[in-house]
């Protein structure tokens, strides 16, 4: 099978695309990436990928050089025919999408939200499927798949923690705000730590919040090993993209989302609110978030080791750690 897989814009996009690269390349396909407008560091294993970069814009001039380039692109496959291509549903795959479908070439779609994007919503009548990160998103050709990811392989908590230089018994904090990192989620993170002397902080600040370290607080920049901080976290506290949901989900994390205000159609208070209604996590809005409200709330959860058990035994539930296989075979069957 020839694949090419489409993504751009921030991690939420990009790693998902990368899982299903990843994914097709071990059942032995031939893989093409082409990514457009990326906002995120793509992690050094994927330089095998042979990797075209497509110019992703929103003004005429640039959708015009971005759909010339997508042509192209094409173009060059001997049987266009064969190919099938893979998108996430960020505006930077805009153009390839368009060229496939004048083209008549088979793609198909992968959703991370609850709510569909507007890209998704467009395309999705002329693909052969969608690959949805939740169920029952309202579109007719939906497959619930789960979120390919690239952090499946929890560690022992306290190998884990061992590895990072904590003790067994410390009540971890991982404060995370996605790839590009989150201002407001690290300051508060931060500030939370001087008010719960007796949990240490893990907080991913994505080079945009600097300040001194603490006996309870570390700062990263970017973290390439999320499976090793996934795992040695008693309680995350993060933005709520359909990747983070569905790592969480994996690594069974009780999580504190704190949805990003400014999402499109309030998709990440729509992803936080599924997982709450089913049990794994708690949701604050932004506007509410203070250092005062989640030290309560931390110190609350750190002597109920109950309730956090069954929050992790509620999100576990939605993983779907063979999202990838999944998506993978989907493609290899034509779906």
């Amino acid at each position: 099978m020839k694949l090419l897989v489409a993504a751009g814009g921030t991690g939420g996009h990009v790693f998902p695309a990368l899982a299903v690269a990843d994914e097709a390349l071990k059942r032995q396909h031939d893989v093409l990436v082409l990514l457009g407008g990326v906002k995120t560091r793509i992690p050094k294993k994927f330089q095998k990928f042979k990797i075209l970069r497509l110019r992703a814009g929103r003004n005429p001039m640039e959708l015009g050089v971005g759909l010339a380039r997508a042509a192209a692109i094409l173009s060059d496959f001997e049987r266009i025919d064969r190919i099938k291509i893979v998108a996430t549903g960020s505006y930077a795959v805009f153009p390839i999408l368009s060229v496939a479908t004048a083209f008549g070439i088979k793609f198909y779609l992968l959703e991370q939200n609850r709510v569909p994007g507007r890209v998704v919503r467009l395309f999705a009548p002329f693909a052969r499927a969608v690959c949805s990160t939740f169920p029952k998103i309202g579109l007719r050709k939906e497959i619930w798949t789960g979120n390919p990811t690239l952090r499946r392989n929890p560690i022992p908590k306290l190998s884990a923690k061992k590895r990072l230089g904590l003790e067994p018994e410390d009540f971890v904090v991982f404060v995370v705000g996605g790839s590009l990192g989150a201002l407001k989620l690290a300051e508060v993170g931060y500030k939370t730590a001087s008010l719960v002397p007796n949990a240490f902080f893990l907080i991913q600040t994505g080079g945009r919040f600097t300040a001194s370290e603490r006996p309870n607080v570390r700062l990263f920049d970017f973290i390439d090993d999320m499976e090793l901080f996934y795992s040695a976290a008693d309680i995350m506290v993060a933005r709520a993209g359909g990747g983070t949901i569905a790592e969480a989900a994996i690594f069974g994390l009780p999580t504190i989302f704190v949805p990003y205000p400014f999402a499109t159609d309030r998709h990440q208070h729509k992803n936080a609110e599924f997982i709450a209604s089913i049990g794994g996590a708690i949701v604050i809005d932004q506007s509410e978030l203070t250092p005062e409200r989640l030290a309560k709330l931390l110190k609350d959860l750190s002597m109920d080791r109950s309730k956090l058990q069954k929050m992790s035994n509620s999100i576990s539930k939605f993983a779907r750690p063979n999202a990838a296989e999944h998506i993978v075979k989907i493609l290899e069957r034509g779906c």
